[in-house]
Parts: structure tokens; sequence; C-alpha cells
């Protein structure tokens, strides 16, 4: 009777405690990943408060440098040539005169370029090879240059305009013109090489011009300084160059993501040309143990992970792309950096209940603001909370920020497209990457 008495009382209290355990743990809600050997029912680590604030964001990121040369380091492979009567003062590398920056310039006429007499003269400066690469989706030149040419009124005796070729530097040429344009045109009668072009050929301080070289995408350029004079003599000074650039907007850039020890809530704001999971964390390897990603549409199995320490074979989580948002686990405080295309707009397809997801998107901005109307919940990382999310009612409190991923609850399978603004053209964004004062610099040669 003792032995049947305590039997029951056994099955009574295991039969209670099955029942707690069964009302509340991780397998309450679908965000919580069930149990497994490998990843942890719910993070032993707190989430860390970096990806809380917004990611940092590379400054300059649609505008690189192709090719750009301030004069102080020395000849990066100019050529200068002369032709004509008795040439005037040739194009040089020099010191002797204010440059723009720094010390030295590249200066025509060193002072006082002397007409020759008899016959006009001409002098050229030809850069090196500029590649224009396919990765650009527009290019531009731009300079800043001092002048001193003979003129009269709007008549220009004197003066120098710029060419480029796609065949090297023996040419042909083809003249360019300039965004606000040129001087004027060179006078006839007095045996300038370069009468009836267009070109510069009055007195300024130093002012900045550019050039559209868009037409050169996928294909090497040489850029020529021509100076032309005619046969009257003159006591004007000539021309001086300085700070060269060759320029392009881009549409591949990156992405700094801050992450600190233990679990952060990330997604990928950049497109990526591979999507194999080991390539897009490849800059924090031996950084990170744990990637895990919901997957709302298989009903078999919603979680998919990769655990660094299983073989490869054995991992779900193969891949990770734009639209997904993932928990990952790093081993100590590091920076994930991204690179990939700007997305202009993405298709996220969301499905009635939880979908976590991704925000690819370089600008933050309200969720209301473009969230389906169908998302009525929002779930966003918070270490304070249990499973490391805080669900948010009111959508109009949640701001979704570039970097982060996010728990979204629809109503009703629906198609989320993610707008992502597209960088303004060169000359708007040049202006403004000039006045934050930093680019994403490529060395000569890029391909």
């Amino acid at each position: 009777m003792r032995k049947s008495y305590v039997v029951i009382v056994s099955f009574l209290v295991l039969s209670a405690l099955f029942s707690i355990l069964s009302s509340v743990g991780p397998c309450e809600d679908a965000r919580v990943r069930p149990c497994d050997p490998g990843i942890p029912e719910k993070p032993t680590t707190t989430l860390p408060s970096g990806i809380l604030a917004p990611p940092i964001k590379n400054a300059g990121m649609f505008l690189v440098n192709l090719f750009e040369d301030d004069v102080e380091g020395g000849d990066l492979g100019y050529t200068p040539g002369e032709s004509g009567g008795t040439s005037p003062t040739p194009w040089a590398r020099r010191d002797t005169y204010a440059a723009h920056s720094g010390s030295w310039l590249y200066d025509f006429g060193d002072g006082n370029y002397n007409d020759p007499d008899p016959g006009g003269g001409l002098s050229w400066l030809i850069s090196p090879d500029i590649p224009i690469p396919t990765t650009v989706i527009s290019a531009e030149l731009c300079f800043w240059h001092w002048r001193d040419f003979e003129y009269s009124s709007s008549t220009c005796w004197d003066g120098g305009n710029v060419k480029v070729s796609t065949t090297g530097a023996g040419g042909p040429w083809s003249l360019i013109t300039p965004d606000n344009g040129y001087d004027g045109t060179i006078a006839s009668g007095y045996e300038n090489p370069l009468v009836g072009e267009q070109a510069f050929g009055s007195a300024a301080g130093w002012e900045e011009d550019t050039w559209d070289l868009t037409a050169y995408i996928g294909q090497t350029i040489n850029i020529r300084w021509d100076a032309g004079v005619d046969n009257y003599a003159s006591t004007d000074q000539g021309w001086r160059i300085d700070d060269i650039v060759v320029r392009g907007n881009t549409n591949q850039t990156n992405y700094s993501i801050p992450l600190s020890t233990g679990w952060n809530l990330v997604s990928l704001p950049l497109v990526q040309n591979d999507t194999a999971i080991s390539t897009v964390l490849d800059s924090i390897s031996g950084q990170w143990d744990y990637a895990i990603w919901y997957d709302a549409y298989d009903d078999a199995d919603h979680w998919k992970s990769y655990a660094t320490f299983k073989p490869p074979a054995l991992n779900q989580l193969q891949d990770a792309d734009h639209t997904m948002g993932l928990w990952l686990s790093v081993t100590g405080p590091c920076t994930l950096n991204v690179e990939g295309e700007i997305p202009e707009n993405t298709t996220i397809n969301l499905r009635a209940g939880w979908n976590l997801v991704g925000y690819p998107c370089l600008v933050d901005q309200p969720a209301v603001d473009t969230l389906p109307s169908e998302v009525d919940m929002v779930a966003l990382a918070d270490e304070m909370e249990p499973y490391l999310i805080r669900d948010v009612y009111d959508i109009s409190t949640v701001t979704l920020r570039t970097g982060e991923g996010y728990w979204l609850r629809s109503t009703a399978d629906v198609i989320w497209t993610v707008e992502n603004p597209q960088p303004d053209p060169i000359r708007q964004t040049a202006e403004f990457e000039r006045m934050q004062g930093v680019l994403i610099r490529y060395p000569l040669g890029i391909t």
C-alpha cells in the first residue's frame, strides 16, 4: 500500500512538472530555436550592444578614384612633346610657382612662353595609361588649373585644351569639352596649330574643371593637354595644372558592421557576388562559430544552421544573402566587412506568421514607411529579454537600420519591396565627397 502511494505521488509530481515545462520553454514561440546538440536552444551569452547602434558606414561608398596625381610624388609616366616653328617653352614638372596644393605642378610656359616667330608652336603633355573599368557606371576627369594666355576681349590668340585617345599615346586624339565649357575659339590668321578649336584662352586664377568620361567606360585612355601659341610675340605666362583625378561612380561598395562577443542579429545590405556563407563571412574567419536563420517556408525544418566545428557537408545553412536576417555568434569583438553591389529594389517574400529577414537598404527609415500593411508586429534584438528579442506592437516607433536583422510578423502572405536610394549623379556626389574629404582609392592599373 505504501509503495502504491509513492508511485502515485511520483506520477502526479512528474505529470505536473512535464505540464509546466511544456507550457513555457523554447518551443512556445516559433522564433526560438529548438534543441540541437551543436546549437544552444537559446544563447548563453548576452546580446552585444553593438547591434543596437547603427553600423559603421564607409564614407565615399559611391565614388572611387581610378587615377590620381597631386604631382608631389614624382613623374608617374607623363610624356611631354612639342612641334612647330621655334617651339615655346615645353611642359615640365616644376616647383618654382605656387601650386594649387603642395609644392609641385605641371607647367607650360615657365613664366613666359615666348611665342615662336616665324610659325606658331604646339606643346603637349600626355598622361600614362588610365583604365576605366566596367565596374563604374559613370566617370569623369577633373583637375585644377591656372592660366595666363594672350587674348583680347573674346578673342583667344593662344590657348590650351584637353583631348583623349583610346588607342595609346600616339593618338588619334579627340577633343573633350569641360562641363562649364572653354573660353572661346582659337583665332585664325596667326598660325596657331589649334586654330578653330575650342580652348582656354584667357587669364584666370586656380579653378577646377571637370570633363565627362562616361563614354570611355571599359577602355584604357590617355589624356593630352595641348597648349598652342601663334606667331605674335607676347609676355604671357602659360598654363599650370595640379591635382589631377579620374574617378567614377560605382554600385560596388563595402559596408562595415561592428560585432560584439556573443550573438548578433545582422543582415547583409549588399548583393553578394558569392553567397557561400564561408565567403560572406570571410572577413571574420576564425572569429565566428554559429550562424542561424529561420526559413518560414520550410515547414519540415524551419531552422537552418552552420556550426564551424561541424564538417561543412553536415551544415544546412550553406548560403546567406541580403534578404536574410542572421543570428551570428562571434567569439570576440570584430568587424564584419560586407562587399557587394548596392541593390536597387529587393523583393522579400513574407509568409503569414513570423519571418526572419534582412534590411537590404543603405538608408535608415521608419518601418511604417517601407513595410507592407500586413506586417502587424516587429521584433527587435534586445539583450534584456529572455530570448534576446523584444516584440514591438506599435510599428510607428520602429526605425529599420542598415546592417540589422528583424523578425516580422505578417497577417498574410505578402511581398515586401525594399527600395534603396541610388547614388546621385557624379557631379553632385563628387562635391559631397570633396566636402567629406574621404574617397575610396584604386591604384593605377585597376581592371
